[in-house]
């Protein structure tokens, strides 16, 4: 009968070992009881971390709308990247660099202002209604 790996003790715990090796190691835990401690400690923590994993886990019910959000935000988000695009080749054909990039930085700060707070909105909207 070959030891017992500590490896092989999860894999038992588990039940990932085959039957005739499972049955040889609980031979070897009435032979060794501090194999047969070591497993049974092993089992305690595996008991531990499974009703703490369980515990952790929630179903947080949360159901945001974001029919508001994606309504408005959406064509607005468009309609802005067009226009920085409009913007980056006018200003190109007529060679004013510096107005490319000011008006692409001033409009990528408008999109990102205006997806945030229309997102901000949406979800205190609801938050409003759970209350």
């Amino acid at each position: 009968m070959k030891p017992v790996q500590p490896e092989e003790l999860s894999a038992l715990l588990d039940g990932e070992i085959d039957s005739q090796r499972a049955r040889e190691i609980r031979a070897q835990f009435e032979a060794d009881p501090d194999l047969r401690a070591q497993f049974d400690a092993l089992r305690q923590r595996d008991t531990q971390w499974r009703t703490a994993a369980a515990a952790a886990a929630f179903d947080p019910s949360i159901s945001m709308s974001t029919a508001r959000a994606s309504t408005i935000s959406g064509p607005v988000i468009v309609l802005l990247v067009t226009l920085m695009v409009l913007v980056r080749f006018v200003s190109k054909a007529l060679n004013i660099e510096a107005l490319i990039w000011g008006l692409n930085v001033g409009g990528l700060i408008v999109v990102l202002t205006a997806t945030i707070w229309l997102l901000r909105n949406a979800t205190h909207s609801d938050e409003r209604a759970t209350l």
